[in-house]
């Protein structure tokens, strides 16, 4: 029987990037920091890329990665954020600089509707 203490590897690093899905390649942003950890770039990106092909290529992804002192490592992939939702449907680059005293943008019901109908199989 295998103890507790040998299922449990120490961890290296947290990493936490934004990453354009399907977009994850050796360079910048995603290189520098795996690649000062030791860690399987190549095999990184292709995982990613295979699990955040459904979305458009535009879309940012938050990643996770945990990396782990044996040169080995784990990642989650979350759903983009509403707030990039809501921007790219009021056609908008940032929102206010003064929420509450200035409107950049209004959005019909048609398009919270949209964006809700796309998170309604993470409520399930």
């Amino acid at each position: 029987m295998s103890t507790l203490k040998e299922l449990r590897r120490p961890v290296a690093a947290t990493i936490r990037l934004t990453v354009p899905a399907g977009g994850a390649r050796p360079a910048p942003p995603v290189g520098p920091a795996l690649g000062q950890y030791r860690l399987n770039l190549m095999a990184f990106c292709k995982d990613f890329n295979a699990r955040t092909q459904k979305y458009k290529s535009d879309t940012p992804m938050a990643v996770t990665i945990t990396a782990f002192k044996d040169n080995t490592f784990e990642f989650t992939v979350k759903t983009p954020s509403v707030t990039w939702y809501l921007k790219k449907a009021a056609g908008v680059e940032s929102g206010s600089g003064r929420p509450g005293h200035v409107t950049t943008s209004t959005l019909s019901l048609r398009h919270v509707f949209e964006i809700a109908k796309g998170y309604e199989h993470l409520v399930r």
